[in-house]
């Protein structure tokens, strides 16, 4: 084995060392425009003793000698002191000696093919094929020369070589001319060349500087990509288009055009560039390629709220400043560069939730956690020529901040990033190392329930119709007051500019127990509202423990509640894993005013009960829920299994997943949360009232309606929304974030018997933050809202100075109130009621008459 491998050695590095002998001698390549023996004048007869140039025959005294005429040259001039003229016989052409060659010529004519030669170029159409009269041709011995109608340009001369090059120009109008470096011996022959029309448009390459891009963390460009840290480079060709087109002007000739956003930065900006300027290019005939005439092409690009429908909203500008200049490449052909500068930042809201739908049983779960925070986009230019990256910069970064809240916990990732930036080198750089999210639980001072005027009840803040101002039902609540509300039959709305709620509801929220520690404080408590006030607030269930996240829904007047609540006090600080793993999910029921049938449904459940919710299937309240056995609040790491509890005659009947009919799995590994910041499509559509709704990749919202699509809101620009609805009528409705922060809800009625949409409006913007929202519709389609409007200490931080919770009533129009019925329906309906009545009662009149009669 060791002798084959040693001799396979062995004979790799022989014909290493001997493979450009076993090849055979190099010969040397012929210059460029050099003849073949075949068109010398005479053949060769022999080689120059002295330096072995051809010889040829000779005649007279010379027959003998076996030298050149440069080599019997240098001889003579060795043995002469004085100057002297070459011997005769001379050279027909050239007058130099010829040494007794047969043909009258002398070496360098007879090797050049010197004698009576004609030069031709014959033009034709590339496309047709056929002759292009008129056509001007210089170089060679033409020049210049018109071309005939066969397409050609001629001359002949007595005494022509037929070696060496000739550059050949070739023009004509209304088509590109070509220069061409081509073989004498290539024009004596007939050299034809084919010209191409110039075409209406130029596509012209724009050199641009491969970039680099680098993204550690959480990715909130698309809502596949998952919330974990995941470093993985991506490099990026360019930041605007790879080219330009130049279309020609018919009147002056000349080409003109500008340029388009491209990769990244088409995705930033959205193509919302306003150019200035133009690239503006002609044909230049004698050097025959495109010449630039002018490239100051100026484009201030902005990263503005079009970008709303991938983030909440947008706050503040980038302005790139871009400008192209010419350049020519070996081959002649002209290229652009980019040349360019900015400075500046713009901060893009996330504030949607990360909700990741699951089904238990028949239950649709969502994790629910708020998502706060952003991205800080920064962008640095000065980009000199695309091509010496150690003149280039350009960088353009995002730093996140994002902030998921649950259980009274703060999970932050900061400290994430991209950057794109010109390659400098292809080697991998220094491994980056991405921050781990940390987990906190805020102190009063910072939920702003600390002082004294905090929590402040307001029982005449009846539901109304949304003013600028608002009206708290609770001011400075906290910033996790999480509320829900629920009417209790139907009502109606006042008409007039107050626009209140006539009508039963319930309202619940999480307040802030200052008497309790601080990992305790959070209470589930409830106010029953009459029609005209609130009552006093009353604790769901008080057993001295946290409860957070309430869900409720109202069946028959009664009002089915399930929220999560710790199994013990802490007396100090804990782990979020610690205290994910105490909650246990209760459930309970409002009836007559009273909560009754208070239920743990986990008490046999180990891990983190969460990611709940409380719907009405087939007929029966229904809860479902997940249990993570490793306490993650995020439900991604450690075993995740589903659970579902139906309400019959009283009681909870608790199943887990697997003993569901319709389970797939009983355990779930690894739960992937999605940033809801991409597009959504129909497979991720929104279920209400049989109707399935979706947003479009335009950032419109729409649904399928027989088979159809049927766009509901064109002008919506966002990429989540949420539905509420009472099984007849759907209320649409999402959020939008301006600048400073300045947040607004949108929203829309629709009705999935008649397929009407009203107009989308703003209902809710109190030049402010708005967050915890949930909504509740009652059976006459009045939309109850509960929400928290905050008002900010620091808007990129995501934190509040104040947190009021608010409550609000939006009605639906008229004509679609009552299912889009028009009014005359039953005005005339009305009508034919009265004269029925009316005509029965005249009838029983003159009955009863004539019985008396009788």
């Amino acid at each position: 084995m060791k002798r084959g491998i040693g001799f396979l050695l062995s004979l790799a590095m022989l014909l290493a060392a001997l493979g450009p002998i076993g090849a055979g001698a190099a010969v040397a390549k012929a210059a460029e425009g050099d003849l073949p023996e075949s068109y010398y004048v005479q053949p060769p007869v022999g080689t120059c003793a002295s330096c072995g140039a051809p010889l040829f025959a000779r005649e007279g005294n010379w027959a003998e000698d076996q030298r050149c005429y440069d080599c019997w040259a240098n001889d003579r001039n060795k043995w002469s002191i004085v100057l002297w003229t070459p011997p005769r016989p001379h050279c027909a052409h050239c007058g130099n000696s010829t040494l007794g060659n047969t043909s009258g010529l002398c070496d360098g004519c007879v090797m050049a093919g010197c004698g009576e030669h004609t030069q031709t170029v014959a033009v034709v159409d590339k496309a047709t094929g056929k002759p292009v009269e008129g056509a001007m041709v210089t170089g060679g011995a033409l020049g210049p020369a018109q071309t005939d109608a066969s397409g050609k340009a001629s001359k002949s001369e007595p005494h022509m070589h037929l070696d060496g090059t000739a550059d050949v120009l070739v023009s004509c109008d209304g088509y590109q001319s070509q220069k061409l470096s081509v073989a004498v011996r290539e024009l004596a022959e007939t050299l034809t060349v084919e010209l191409e029309p110039l075409p209406e448009a130029f596509t012209i390459p724009l050199d641009l500087s491969s970039f680099v891009g680098e993204a550690y963390g959480p990715v909130l460009l698309n809502a596949e990509w998952q919330l974990e840290p995941l470093p993985f480079p991506i490099k990026v060709d360019h930041l605007l288009s790879n080219e330009v087109t130049l279309t020609r002007d018919p009147e002056t000739g000349e080409y003109k055009g500008s340029f388009q956003l491209n990769g990244l930065a088409e995705l930033l900006f959205q193509g919302k560039a306003a150019v200035e300027g133009e690239v503006t290019a002609r044909w230049d005939e004698e050097q025959a390629r495109l010449e630039l005439v002018n490239s100051d092409v100026t484009a201030s690009v902005t990263l503005s709220q079009d970008l709303s429908y991938l983030f909440l909203g947008v706050d503040g500008e980038l302005t790139p400043q871009i400008r192209l200049t010419g350049a020519y490449q070996d081959d002649g052909s002209l290229h652009l560069v980019p040349a360019v500068s900015c400075s500046g930042s713009a901060y893009a809201y996330l504030g949607k939730k990360l909700e990741q739908e699951v089904l238990a049983g028949k239950v649709k779960l969502k994790l629910g956690a708020e998502l706060t925070g952003g991205v800080n986009f920064t962008m640095q230019a000065d980009l000199a020529n695309g091509e010496n990256v150690l003149q280039d910069f350009v960088q353009l970064g995002g730093n996140l901040r994002a902030v998921a809240k649950l259980l009274g916990f703060e999970r932050t990732w900061e400290g994430y990033y991209w950057q794109y930036y010109p390659v400098v080198s292809e080697e991998d750089g220094p491994a980056y190392e991405p921050p781990q999210p940390v987990d906190r639980f805020p102190g009063r001072s910072e939920t702003g329930t600390a002082g004294e005027d905090s929590q402040q009840f307001r029982p005449d803040a009846a539901p109304a119709f949304p003013t600028e101002e608002g009206d708290p039902v609770v001011e400075n609540a906290g910033d996790h007051a999480d509320p829900v509300l629920v009417p209790l039959g139907n009502g109606s709305v006042s008409s007039g500019t107050s626009g209140k709620y006539n009508g039963a509801a319930a309202l619940f929220w999480v307040e802030d127990a200052t008497e309790r520690t601080e990992i305790n404080r959070y209470r589930l408590v409830y106010s029953l509202y009459d029609g005209l006030h609130w009552g006093d607030p009353t604790p769901v269930y008080d057993d001295g423990t946290a409860d957070f996240a309430p869900r409720a829904v109202t069946v028959n007047g009664e009002v089915y509640l399930l929220w999560q609540s710790a199994n013990q006090e802490f007396p100090g600080m804990v782990n979020s894993s610690e205290y994910a793993r105490s909650m246990d999910l209760y459930a309970a029921v409002l009836r007559d005013g009273q909560m009754q049938d208070v239920t743990n449904l986990t008490e046999e459940t180990g891990g983190y009960c969460g990611m709940h919710n409380l719907e009405v299937v087939d007929g029966n309240v229904t809860a479902g829920w997940l249990a993570n056995d490793s306490g993650d609040l995020l439900f991604a790491e450690g075993q995740n299994h589903r659970y579902e509890a139906v309400y019959e005659q009283g009681t909870w009947k608790v199943q887990r997943e697997d003993a569901v009919a319709e389970a797939s799995a009983p355990g779930m590994q690894a739960l992937e949360l999605m940033v809801p910041l991409g597009q959504a499509d129909a497979a991720e559509s929104v279920e209400a009232a049989g109707t399935k709704f979706y947003c479009r990749e335009d950032g419109s919202i729409a649904c399928e309606r027989q088979g159809e699509e049927l766009i509901l809101a064109p002008d919506a620009q966002t990429s989540s929304f949420e539905t509420v609805t009472n099984g007849e009528l759907v209320f649409l409705y999402w959020l939008h974030a301006g600048e400073e922060g300045a947040f607004r809800l949108d929203g829309a009625f629709y009705h999935p018997g008649t397929g009407k949409c009203s107009a989308a409006q703003t209902y809710l913007g109190h030049g402010n933050a708005l967050h915890g929202i949930d909504a509740s519709m009652d059976g006459g389609g009045n939309v109850l809202m509960a929400y928290q409007s905050s008002d900010w200490s620091g808007t990129q931080r995501r934190s509040y100075a104040s947190s009021d919770l608010m409550t609000a009533v939006i009605a639906p129009p008229q004509d679609m109130a009552d299912g889009g019925v028009p009014w005359v329906l039953p005005a005339v309906s009305g009508s034919v009621l009265v004269l029925a009545v009316v005509g029965a009662v005249i009838f029983l009149m003159l009955r009863n008459h004539r019985q008396r009669k009788g």
